[in-house]
């Protein structure tokens, strides 16, 4: 039988969690929630995209209690519903972004951070199309992450540029992903061990590593920095030190005419596509880039916007980022 995901949704009211006993509706809210943390009562209903089943599941707490409940109540709650979910063959979930506190790890999680990476090249080449950057004359840096997305983001961009150099700890690992390129297109994959001149000619900036520390000042103006890593205290901090880069962590993905963001691709792609699920469960191979390109090109994919921490980034913050650049806004993402 093929999994499930899930994705939470929080009541309005105390009234909209499906409470089945008279007697316990008439209570003061105290007992209510007595009662809520021993029954676990959930709202379930199906949901489906990408051809992909599941459920939208309504978490039985308040918006307004998470800021006030003990988070052990709140854990101990959330992880009851888990366990129901497990007995409906949900396989992958994604958590409520509105709780920041510890979430039980019951079920595997989504946070599009696994699937992004294949839509690094789309992703590119719209961003530099934004800020006014030639594809063939950009040069490209991936910070090496230490992982397969390392792996992911140089197979998807080697054959379509010009410039790219990855920085990484560990050269000699790179030796063999040097010749193999070079025999394939031609290009001089450069492997720098250190950050300093590399970064501050870079016009992309693809950052994998999820060391704290920030090369905010490396950049130049009008650089674009793709911060995979999702630590946000770095984020934070570059954007904190720098308003003339285009920083980007997320994408709205546009597939079959449907809008999503990465997370419920990644559910639904953990789900349908056994390569893409393969690669989740056994590693890289390229194999795995080549048949997601298909799909993607299949049910024409495309990137129609960018985030920053959670939120879209709208024209008008576009056109503040670009004019601290330098650049000339008038293309709207």
């Amino acid at each position: 039988m093929l999994g499930k995901f899930a994705y939470f949704t929080f009541p309005k009211s105390i009234q909209d969690i499906p409470i089945n006993s008279a007697i316990v509706r008439k209570m003061p809210k105290k007992l209510q929630d007595l009662y809520i943390m021993k029954k676990t009562p959930l709202r379930i209903e199906e949901a489906f995209f990408l051809d992909a089943a599941g459920y939208e599941v309504q978490v039985p707490i308040l918006l307004s209690d998470l800021a006030v409940k003990k988070e052990k109540d709140i854990y101990d709650i959330f992880y009851k519903m888990l366990l129901q979910l497990q007995e409906r063959d949900v396989e992958i979930i994604l958590p409520p972004k509105e709780w920041n506190g510890i979430f039980p790890d019951v079920i595997r999680t989504a946070d599009g951070k696994e699937i992004l990476p294949f839509f690094i090249m789309l992703a590119l080449v719209k961003a530099l199309k934004t800020v006014k950057k030639d594809l063939k004359f950009a040069e490209v840096v991936i910070i090496d992450g230490k992982d397969k997305k390392t792996e992911v983001i140089i197979d998807s961009i080697y054959p379509n540029v010009n410039y790219l150099s990855i920085v990484t700890q560990d050269p000699e690992s790179f030796a063999e992903k040097v010749d193999d390129i070079y025999e394939d297109v031609g290009l001089n994959l450069q492997i720098e061990s250190h950050n300093g001149s590399v970064l501050q000619r870079a016009d992309v900036i693809i950052d994998l590593c999820k060391d704290a520390e920030s090369y905010a000042y490396h950049y130049k103006r009008g650089a674009v920095i793709f911060e995979l890593t999702g630590t946000l205290e770095k984020i934070k901090d570059l954007l904190r030190k720098r308003q003339d880069i285009l920083v980007i962590d997320d994408l709205l993905l546009k597939y079959d005419n449907q809008y999503l963001t990465t997370p419920f691709c990644e559910m639904a792609y953990l789900l349908k596509n056994r390569y893409f699920r393969n690669y989740l469960l056994n590693g890289y191979r390229s194999l795995i880039l080549s048949n997601l390109r298909t799909s993607f090109e299949q049910h024409k994919l495309s990137i129609c916007g960018f985030y920053q921490l959670g939120t879209m980034i709208g024209s008008g913050q576009m056109t503040e980022i670009l004019k601290n650049s330098g650049i000339e806004y008038i293309d709207k993402i």
